[in-house]
């Protein structure tokens, strides 16, 4: 069994501080610190790697937003965020369908003390399409799970790029 569609998306965001920070405080250089807001999304796409009838091509958009929680020191150092993403989806098969969704995640953003951030991630929720999706066997109402995992670049104090999957 093969993979339905497999999707690399690539995104930035704007982090935040809800609190002012001093500036020479190692938690103020990280950009995950508990209390950081967070902004952004992705745009991505992809192929699927099935044959027919469920072969298709899907465009993603998502915008998120997320804050951090916690922070913790001990096994492996980082923070854990909450994040709500509502998501845009096209998926062309023989006819173009349209796909919206809303998902909530926990991710963990493991502190390396470098500009890298890897993290990892789970959500889930509900989507909506205009068309059954698969086209043939589908359903219009569908629940999403949606693990991943990526690293994030420190472009800026506030500016992450990021590449997931």
């Amino acid at each position: 069994m093969g993979l339905a569609v497999l999707v690399l998306v690539a995104g930035c965001s704007d982090g935040w501080a809800a609190e002012a920070q001093d500036a020479n405080a190692p938690a103020a250089r990280w950009r995950f610190a508990p209390g950081r807001l967070e902004v952004g999304g992705y745009l991505g796409g992809g192929l699927s790697v099935q044959s027919a009838p469920r072969d298709a091509t899907l465009f993603v958009f998502m915008p998120r937003v997320g804050y951090v929680l916690g922070q913790q020191e001990r096994f492996l150092p980082g923070s854990l965020e909450i994040l709500f993403e509502p998501a845009y989806y096209a998926v062309f098969q023989s006819k173009a369908t349209r796909v919206f969704s809303a998902s909530v995640f926990l991710k963990y953003n493991v502190a390396t003390g470098t500009r890298l951030t890897p993290f990892v991630e789970a959500g889930a929720g509900v989507s909506y399409a205009t068309r059954p999706v698969p086209e043939n066997a589908g359903s219009r109402f569908n629940f999403v799970l949606q693990p991943g995992l990526g690293i994030q670049y420190a472009v800026g104090d506030r500016d992450v790029l990021t590449l997931s999957w």
